[in-house]
């Protein structure tokens, strides 16, 4: 009786880890055809992106086709193959360029804000306006000289200059300056009499100035009588 408790029970035990192995084998029949059902609809898909794409390719090459030769891409294939070499130290250049670009990177942040904080600087000197300011000066010299009057205004230059120089070298410069200085203080003050006048002149200083724009006076007057 024991013995067949014991055989009942094994042969339960091997029916159960029977069904569970069909159990495991369903599963996995499933899990297959589930793959295998994706696998077709990828080759489905792949089929239908592939068919697509070579009728587009289809279509282009046949808009290029009078144009392009099977001999020109054998060429093409050529000339690649005989400048590989070249190419190679073209990309090793283009690297070179890049790095280089990489590195001038931050010294180009500098230099550029350098360059704005001197815009700034000279904007808030006023020499934008100035730079405004002669430009307009420059449209109405153009529009009133004339070629012939700025033929003579250049011929005029050199003498110009040499007064200047004179001038500058002889302090007569200075001497206008005091004087237009003086002429705007004496505005300023009460009208001298006529023996205020009188007096005045007799001063050393004034009696010098009039006798500089005397001897002026003259050597124009001698200039032109030589004219």
């Amino acid at each position: 009786m024991e013995r067949e408790g014991m055989d009942g029970g094994g042969l339960e035990s091997r029916l159960k880890a029977i069904e569970e192995d069909l159990a495991f084998i369903k599963e996995e029949m499933i899990r297959a055809g589930a793959r295998r059902l994706e696998a077709r609809e990828l080759r489905e898909d792949l089929s239908r992106i592939a068919k697509d794409a070579f009728d587009s390719a289809v279509v282009e090459l046949e808009e290029v086709a009078p144009f392009v030769e099977t001999g020109d891409f054998l060429h093409l294939g050529k000339k690649i193959l005989r400048n590989v070499r070249n190419l190679s130290r073209l990309f090793e250049r283009l690297e070179g360029a890049v790095d280089f670009f990489e590195d001038f990177k931050p010294l180009g942040r500098e230099i550029f804000g350098d360059v704005l904080e001197k815009l700034d600087e000279m904007e808030k000197k006023g020499y934008f306006v100035l730079l405004a300011g002669m430009a307009g000066i420059l449209e109405e010299a153009a529009a009133q000289f004339t070629p012939e009057r700025l033929e003579t205004l250049a011929g005029a230059l050199p003498e110009l200059a040499a007064l200047l120089e004179e001038a500058a070298g002889s302090g007569a410069l200075k001497d206008m300056r005091k004087a237009l200085a003086a002429w705007n203080e004496g505005r300023k003050e009460r009208p001298r009499s006529l023996f205020g006048v009188l007096a005045g002149i007799r001063a050393p200083a004034v009696r010098r100035s009039i006798t500089g724009w005397l001897k002026a006076l003259e050597a124009m007057g001698g200039k032109d009588e030589k004219a």
